[in-house]
């Protein structure tokens, strides 16, 4: 994305879920904070609880809406200027390489670092579990991210099977 000629990309994960009409809406969100200022990401979809005293009511007619911390990369816009960011701010600061990248993401976003939006009410859904508590086999996926083993896990399990 940072060497693309295209200015925005949008990044969709692989258990992504779309809103009706997600092309026209994307491209009208986009379209308005283009108008308002100068941007590196706007969250597509975002974890309500993430909004505290943020009501979706009080966004009114606009799309878009300041940025916040959150948690969840399964659907963003990111410009071709936030791409550069993010990699110039990863590559300085190693510490925040200890986390999946909607931690780091988050970090980053607190530490004002990216300069986000996100839509006025989320465009796009997980079919992933995440519900920590729901079985695995109840999931759309059947898989959950919750119940995986660490790659410390992985590798003790993986010793294991071959003593």
């Amino acid at each position: 994305i940072a060497r693309s000629p295209a200015p925005v990309s949008v990044v969709l994960e692989d258990d992504v879920l779309l809103a009706e009409a997600f092309d026209r809406r994307v491209v009208e969100a986009i379209d308005e904070v283009d108008e308002r200022e100068s941007w590196d990401l706007l969250y597509l979809f975002y974890h309500l609880d993430c909004l505290p005293g943020l009501a979706l009511t009080d966004v009114g007619p606009r799309r878009v809406r300041p940025g916040f911390p959150t948690w969840g990369t399964v659907a963003y816009a990111l410009t071709r200027a936030g791409a550069r960011r993010l990699l110039s701010a990863l590559t300085a600061d190693v510490a925040v390489h200890d986390a999946p990248i909607d931690h780091l993401l988050m970090r980053l976003v607190e530490r004002g670092c990216v300069r986000t939006f996100a839509t006025a009410r989320p465009v796009a859904a997980t079919a992933g579990q995440l519900n920590p508590l729901q079985p695995a086999a109840q999931t759309a996926l059947g898989s959950t991210v919750w119940g995986a083993p660490t790659l410390a896990e992985q590798q003790r399990l993986e010793d294991d099977e071959e003593n």
